[in-house]
């Protein structure tokens, strides 16, 4: 038996393996809150979606049964939140998701967990008092069902922060650099932040995403007051566009043709499947000089800013007006040791020299940041990590983890990476099994916990 959350995850990573008497369940009907006004904490049942599901295959998912509505009406707030809401709160703790912070992390929240194991045991486990707490707090489904979560809150706030587009060069950081003046230094300081990074040979930008929360002194005639805030939302397109309602068509207009865009890519790689292998490659030479590069700097302006003010539980989840119809892809996210992000990046832009467009692609590379943990298999366990999100458009013809991402696991093995469960993993056990289990100090505690809770591997998958 697995538990589908809102299959945000890779299929394989969700669902049962196929066969008789295997069973997917969806707790779409278990998705109950219940608030201790007391001390701001909130007990909320698994199946409970953060923000609105889209895919929900019950449609039963609103904004208004959603986790962060109801506790944005009472004046309540989670320190931190991922790119996307769709997730139930269940399924993004169970994977290691984070957001892009390292002054806070969802995982601190969490006091406790109930969870039903293999055997139909009911576990009651809390934080600081049941050592299985910080076992299951990022388990893939491996120890049992969890049912519900009680989460400390802190009061609601509003965020505000800017993004700029710049070359390679004009970051107002050493995008390659060491410490405290490169990258590394930048994640600890800003409170949150992204990067997307188009590294392609002639458009070489970096947009820098950064906020933090709002203080009585941000909040103004412009703003609007603490409380009846006036919001200034963060735009995809950048700060052109004024109007609320043409700002999101547009932006629906812009994903249309980029996702039109990646289709004629895709198209064409399939053709050029059909060339004699020199005539391919020049070809693909070509278009990676001549066509893609004007292209992409049409999209990505250097020199260009915006400013932004708006709610927690709408302004930190910036990937939520992304369309997986127009847009659909699939990446690895690989997490790293936080203090080595200069090595890490100068490796990186090393390899996109070196391989050119075969390690570019025409998409970003994302870069955040994420708070060290204490739950054993978590990507961030007893470290502070950088984030390195690798994308492929999910039409491009070819297996993504041996055609794109194996170069990049092979490059970033000797940084010792881990692995968001929830994405795109090595099929190379080099890579990813026998790899991995050497990078998490509790990997055989956690295994005999599993035994232990599920000795008839119930909720066990080939995957």
């Amino acid at each position: 038996m697995r538990v589908r959350g809102s299959a945000h995850s890779v299929k394989a990573a969700i669902f049962v393996d196929p066969g008789l008497g295997n069973v997917d369940v969806m707790l779409d009907r278990y998705t109950g809150v219940v608030f201790d006004d007391q001390h701001c904490r909130v007990t909320v049942q698994a199946g409970c979606h953060l923000g609105v599901d889209p895919r929900d295959p019950t449609r039963s998912s609103t904004w208004e049964n959603s986790l962060l509505a109801q506790l944005d009406a009472r004046g309540w707030a989670l320190p931190d939140l991922g790119g996307v809401t769709h997730q139930t709160i269940s399924g993004y703790l169970m994977t290691g998701s984070s957001g892009g912070t390292t002054r806070h992390a969802i995982e601190d929240a969490v006091i406790s967990l109930r969870l039903i194991d293999g055997t139909g045991t009911v576990r009651e486990l809390r934080r600081g008092h049941d050592e299985l707490f910080e076992a299951a707090l990022c388990s893939m489904g491996l120890l049992g069902v969890i049912s519900s979560l009680t989460l400390q809150c802190v009061p609601r706030y509003d965020i505000i922060g800017q993004e700029d587009t710049t070359s390679e060069a004009e970051t107002a950081y050493a995008l390659l650099g060491d410490g405290q003046e490169g990258l590394e230094g930048f994640l600890r300081r800003a409170e949150y932040a992204r990067l997307m990074w188009w590294p392609q040979q002639g458009v070489r930008r970096v947009v820098t995403w950064q906020a933090r929360r709002m203080q009585d002194s941000d909040y103004g005639a412009l703003t609007g007051l603490r409380g009846s805030l006036k919001p200034k939302k963060y735009s995809a397109l950048g700060a052109e566009i004024q109007n609320r309602h043409l700002a999101s068509f547009a932006n629906q207009a812009a994903q249309v043709a980029g996702g039109l865009f990646y289709d004629g890519l895709a198209l064409a790689g399939r053709a050029n499947s059909l060339l004699s292998s020199a005539r391919a490659n020049r070809l693909r030479a070509a278009f990676a000089a001549h066509v893609l590069p004007p292209v992409l700097r049409t999209f990505v302006t250097a020199g260009t800013s915006q400013c932004f003010w708006d709610s927690w539980c709408h302004g930190l989840p910036l990937d939520n007006q992304i369309s997986d119809l127009s847009m659909p892809t699939d990446f690895t996210e690989i997490w790293l040791p936080l203090e080595r992000a200069g090595e890490v990046m100068r490796a990186l832009r090393a390899r996109y020299d070196r391989a050119g467009y075969d390690a570019t692609g025409a998409f970003i590379c994302e870069v955040y940041a994420a708070r060290a943990t204490h739950a054993w298999l978590h990507p961030a366990y007893e470290r502070d990590s950088l984030r390195i999100d690798l994308f492929w458009f999910r039409r491009n013809p070819g297996d993504p983890a041996r055609t794109y991402f194996e170069q990049f696991w092979r490059l970033l093995r000797p940084f010792g990476y881990r692995l968001h469960w929830g994405k795109i993993l090595p099929l190379d056990p080099l890579l990813g099994a026998d790899y991995l289990q050497r990078q998490y100090p509790r990997w055989n505690d956690f295994l005999a916990v599993r035994a232990q809770l599920d000795p008839d591997r119930v909720f066990f998958t080939r995957y």
